[in-house]
């Protein structure tokens, strides 16, 4: 340990003396990029790259590259004009953010540029949508055509999917699907037998939902007085902080 201290420190000292040079520019269109350094030529020890840093900054290219050209991932996006160029999966994607749906895409749907990606306002939320091999991505539930069977595979994401009256949510990567008029009338007691697996029942603020051991409630559940799960006394909740 007492090594590497005073080696860290020679180091150090060896490389003060001197003026860092210039980073890159984000910017294309000016000199070849060059990785970047702390004076003297040492790389950098807490910067990027360094020994105590992340990985680097994105090196950008002096002219715009194709999409789909080979790079090295790096922190930050490379501008060329009206266009940004981001490194993914050692990938150059580049697109016009002025191409970015104004409205949230279908999931799944078509999209141009593979890696791209946009910030789409929705309904009053912030979708972070990149554009993938098979389509838009933007981390929402994808529905089938018709109902799936309660325990089929799915591959989940944000949000549910209805089937007329019925309920269909992706818990686990398996679907569970309901009609919510099936849902007890009254909060159900803990682990009590339940089904279908992933069922989720809402009661007042809270809700309960079907897992492996039967029902389970949240803290928000307003209970009766004197109904508790094991038939003892309990206060309602209803008044909680809500923690």
């Amino acid at each position: 340990m007492h090594r590497l201290i005073a080696l860290l420190l020679l180091v150090t000292a060896c490389s003060s003396d001197t003026t860092e040079p210039r980073p890159t520019s984000d910017a294309g269109g000016g000199g070849t990029p060059t990785a970047r350094t702390d004076g003297g030529g040492f790389p950098s020890l807490f910067g990027d790259g360094g020994l105590f840093g992340g990985a680097g900054r994105q090196q950008c290219p002096a002219a715009k590259p194709s999409n789909g050209a080979a790079c090295t991932e790096g922190r930050g996006d490379c501008m060329y004009g009206v266009d940004v160029c981001d490194c993914n999966d050692d990938k150059w994607a580049c697109w016009n953010p002025a191409s970015c749906p104004t409205a949230a895409p279908d999931e799944g749907g078509r999209c141009e540029v593979v890696g791209m990606q946009c910030s789409i306002e929705a309904q009053s939320d912030e979708l972070d949508c990149d554009c993938t091999a098979t389509g838009w991505d933007c981390g929402r539930q994808v529905c089938p055509a018709a109902e799936p069977t309660s325990g089929g595979s799915c591959v989940e994401g944000d949000g549910q999917c209805t089937f007329g009256a019925r309920v269909c949510v992706c818990e686990d990567d398996v679907w569970a699907c309901w009609n919510p008029a099936d849902c007890p009338a009254t909060p159900p007691a803990e682990n009590a037998t339940c089904s279908p697996l992933g069922m989720s029942c809402p009661y007042g603020r809270g809700e309960c939902s079907c897992g492996e051991e039967g029902w389970e409630c949240n803290r928000r559940v307003v209970r009766d007085a004197g109904v508790g799960d094991a038939g003892a006394a309990i206060v309602p909740n209803g008044l909680d902080s809500g923690v």
